[in-house]
């Protein structure tokens, strides 16, 4: 009888892995909520910042543009009730009505950060374009 003790091994390495797969389910749904967290930031942007129509340009040629200066405030007035302080990056397309907001996140990780991962970046981006509906 040289196998006693062998469920109890077998029980505390069950054990172990599950507590390793929960710890990595945290850091998991860690990162999800942070990138849907993100996600739903930049999609508020980038529908406030198509908001900004140049009206001036609009009424003078009645071309539609964004007012770029204040397309930019108002993305950026979106991010002001982050706790995260995220900086996100505006970009305007050539055609002057459509926004491009992106912004990343440095995730602190629990597990991860024993694999030697001890941050991992997350980030969203979207795109709005404004138009005229009659």
């Amino acid at each position: 009888m040289r196998e006693r003790g062998s469920v109890t091994l077998w029980v505390l390495g069950l054990a172990f892995g599950l507590m390793t797969l929960g710890v990595l389910s945290v850091d998991l749904w860690s990162l999800v909520a942070h990138r849907r967290e993100l996600a739903s930031l930049v999609d508020a942007a980038a529908v406030a910042a198509v908001a900004a129509i140049d009206e001036s340009e609009w009424r003078r040629s009645g071309e539609l543009r964004l007012d770029q200066e204040a397309a930019s405030r108002l993305a950026w007035s979106a991010f002001e009730g982050s706790v995260h302080h995220d900086v996100p990056v505006i970009e305007f397309d050539a055609d002057g009505v459509t926004v491009l907001v992106s912004v990343t996140r440095s995730v602190p990780t629990a597990l991860l950060g024993l694999a030697g991962r001890h941050l991992v970046v997350v980030g969203a981006s979207s795109r709005a374009t404004a138009t005229l509906h009659d």
